[in-house]
């Protein structure tokens, strides 16, 4: 399940003619924890290229996930192997989070400091 399997070649090659001529979708498994956000699209990219229809993703909540940061940002752009396609047609747009400065809300200033 992690994706270190899927780094060899035609390691989905099996699976693709076992549900060749099926009703079967092959949607091969990753643990993308710890996974470099980049190593992990172009994982998929190469699965998509061996014959995945789709991916899963186990243990999605977990540590990497949480206050949305690269790892959220490529894994929530990949519920679809046409979102992996695109961004490789794309040039690969980094997967940093977008991050947008609020210096006012409303009348508040953001940037004030509290003295406590």
């Amino acid at each position: 399940m992690t994706a270190l399997p899927w780094e060899i070649p035609n390691s989905l090659g099996p699976y693709a003619n076992l549900t060749s001529d099926t009703n079967c979708q092959l949607v091969p498994c990753l643990d993308h924890a710890g996974m470099n956000p980049t190593i992990l699209r172009h994982t998929a990219d190469r699965l998509a290229n061996q014959g995945a229809e789709g991916l899963f993703f186990w243990n999605g909540m977990v540590e990497p996930l949480v206050h949305y940061g690269p790892a959220w940002t490529a894994v929530r752009e990949m519920g679809h192997i046409n979102e992996i396609i695109s961004w490789k047609n794309a040039g690969e747009p980094s997967l940093e989070p977008p991050v947008i400065d609020i210096d006012m809300l409303g009348d508040w200033p953001t940037r004030y400091v509290t003295p406590a």
